[in-house]
């Protein structure tokens, strides 16, 4: 099942990546729907908890510090992965982000000792090949400033660490406390941080497609972090994040070339290539 749950976390990821496209293409703002989108997703994660659960009377304090600071990182990496999108494109917006599997990877081998065979571990290296392949070359001559490269720096950092929030909490909780409601006091904590924002900035107001974009992206930013959580259960991280950033990958590349009108050069389609083998392999 690991492997279904994988590839489902990697449906809910493109439906993300696409809802803020579309928030970008119709000039809307994308804080308050992102704000909309966590209530959302918090609702989720606590209907869908055991009762018990949620109203037991205290919460492990590591736990609710690892899922605040999840919490701040989801919403700061989303608003900059959709002003990234806008000024960088999605390719090179969506490489940046998976290649940051190189943290989650590092914490799962290196701090909690997994083992992997000879053929996942090649698997594991040709997939930061196969991303380093995608990231388009040109799509970089438009990353001329600082504000630019700072966006990408910033996707990569802010999505390895949250990933790696992910794997502690599966390793650390995860057969003690339920992954939906770890996930409703990530998605809460975003939720507040943005309602702050949004109140300091007196923009308070939504308007009836921020509402239902938000809707669709709460659905689709719960399910996508639910799924990862499911699939680490199940199998090592040094596989999962490799396979879901890869997938993810290949899949906004195609979804690019046949909605967007994206083009893409030999070396990226190379890049495809390989980062097919590295998912055979790593399954």
């Amino acid at each position: 099942m690991g492997i279904v749950y994988s590839f489902l976390a990697v449906s809910f990821s493109l439906t993300v990546a696409q809802i803020l496209k579309i928030t970008e293409n119709k000039s809307l703002r994308v804080l308050p729907v992102l704000v909309i989108n966590y209530a959302v997703a918090t609702l989720i994660g606590i209907s869908t908890s055991p009762a018990k659960s949620v109203f037991q009377s205290s919460y492990p304090p590591v736990l609710i510090i690892i899922a605040v600071i999840i919490g701040v990182l989801f919403i700061a990496n989303l608003f900059v992965y959709s002003k990234s999108i806008d000024a960088n494109g999605m390719g090179v917006s969506i490489a940046s982000m998976r290649l940051s599997l190189a943290i989650p990877v590092g914490v799962s081998l290196f701090v909690y000792s997994e083992e992997l065979s000879v053929i996942k571990i090649s698997g594991v290296l040709l997939s930061f090949v196969a991303l380093l392949l995608l990231v388009p070359r040109l799509s970089f001559k438009k990353v001329s400033t600082s504000t630019k490269a700072s966006l990408l720096i910033l996707i990569f950092f802010f999505t390895g660490i949250s990933d790696s929030g992910l794997k502690i909490f599966e390793q650390e909780f995860g057969t003690s406390f339920p992954e939906s409601l770890f996930l409703s006091i990530v998605f809460f904590s975003a939720f507040i941080l943005g309602l702050f924002i949004l109140i300091k900035n007196k923009e308070l107001h939504f308007n009836t497609k921020e509402l239902l974009l938000g809707t669709l992206l709460g659905l689709a930013n719960h399910y996508s972090v639910y799924f990862v959580i499911s699939a680490l259960q199940e199998l090592p991280g040094a596989q999962v994040f490799p396979i879901v950033n890869l997938a993810i990958v290949i899949g906004g590349a195609l979804i690019g070339v046949l909605y967007w009108k994206d083009s893409h050069s030999k070396k990226q389609w190379i890049g495809l290539a390989i980062a097919c083998i590295s998912i055979t392999l790593l399954v």
